[in-house]
């Protein structure tokens, strides 16, 4: 069931795919910035973000993977961010990918780094790409153009805040980072989002790899 935001939550938005008996997800997470008189719902977030995303993943996976869909999450906003509302989910526009039909090993991955105005590992964020083709691997095996290309069209879509507008729905979500606690147990507020890069080599992520435990998408 659709719920209605509220200013200061944390949404949580769970992009998920699926190569053979192994899937990924990839976490963006945003908070409430501000509401319409009558506001947006998590449910609104999921369908948009489906719209949005869906051609971005597809444009970089495989043939032989698939764009399953988003899971949206609301999160309280006081530290450690606990989940308030069960998950909802859009797969409106599931589809394969349509990069080739010879895939990388799937452990290997494009990655996107997301920076913040703090210093070190604590103000940066990664989004690890899943289940790219063997046709955007080139000489010397680096991401070729194309998939450079592409990642950053998906980098710009997840590195900035967001306006929604569904029938009279209106709300403003921040793209933010969400901390782990530090050394002294203290867990910073979440941090806006400045921007996003691609790396021009590529990541790995063995648990998705074929050695790696089954997972599947919930949905």
């Amino acid at each position: 069931m659709a719920t209605a935001l509220i200013i200061g939550s944390l949404v949580q938005v769970r992009v998920w795919c699926v190569d053979s008996e192994q899937a990924s997800v990839n976490s963006i997470w945003y908070s409430v910035a501000a509401l319409g008189a009558t506001p947006i719902t998590d449910q609104d977030v999921s369908d948009t973000r489906d719209t949005t995303f869906a051609p971005l993943f597809k444009a970089l996976l495989n043939n032989l993977a698939s764009y399953h869909g988003v899971q949206v999450v609301v999160h309280s906003q006081i530290a450690p961010f606990g989940q308030l509302l069960a998950p909802v989910f859009t797969n409106a526009n599931a589809g394969v990918g349509t990069r080739g039909a010879i895939a990388l090993p799937r452990q290997v991955s494009g990655l996107i780094s997301y920076q913040t105005i703090l210093p070190g590992p604590a103000g940066r964020g990664r989004l690890y790409i899943p289940f790219p083709a063997d046709a955007d691997n080139q000489g010397g095996g680096a991401p070729g153009g194309t998939y450079i290309t592409n990642a950053l069209a998906l980098a710009s879509a997840t590195n900035t805040g967001i306006s929604i507008t569904v029938g009279g729905r209106t709300g403003t979500l921040v793209r933010a980072l969400v901390h782990k606690a530090n050394k002294a147990g203290v867990f910073l507020q979440p941090t806006p989002v400045t921007g996003g890069t691609v790396s021009s080599k590529w990541a790995t992520q063995r648990k998705r790899g074929t050695f790696g435990r089954a997972n599947s998408s919930p949905i």
